[in-house]
């Protein structure tokens, strides 16, 4: 079933409407910027606060699925989109495996 976007749109809709391929909104991308430098500069020493910046890009990804299948229905190769679902999925397990980390 496709996902519901306001206005009644589903995304298939707006995408075909839009004649565009879909970008992650830059909020999105500055609050990944944002993990990536902690992670970087080794500030996750809270296993609370690593779970519950896993539990927003975990929801990103899930967003970004939904979206990436929709757009597939409408016949839109986003290549860019699938790169970025690539390293955000990479993010995620390098997250995870801190986690481990932290908790072990």
């Amino acid at each position: 079933m496709p996902s519901e976007e306001p206005f009644g749109k589903t995304n298939e809709q707006y995408f075909r409407e839009a004649n565009k391929d879909y970008e992650i909104e830059p909020f999105d991308n500055q609050s990944l910027e944002e993990i990536k430098r902690l992670l970087k500069e080794g500030k996750y020493k809270d296993p609370a606060q690593l779970r519950d910046h896993m539990e927003y890009v975990e929801d990103l990804i899930q967003r970004l699925t939904a979206i990436i299948q929709d757009e597939d229905k409408a016949g839109i190769q986003n290549f860019s989109l699938r790169r970025d679902y690539a390293h955000i999925k990479e993010l995620y397990a390098t997250m995870s495996a801190l986690l481990d980390k932290l908790e072990g």
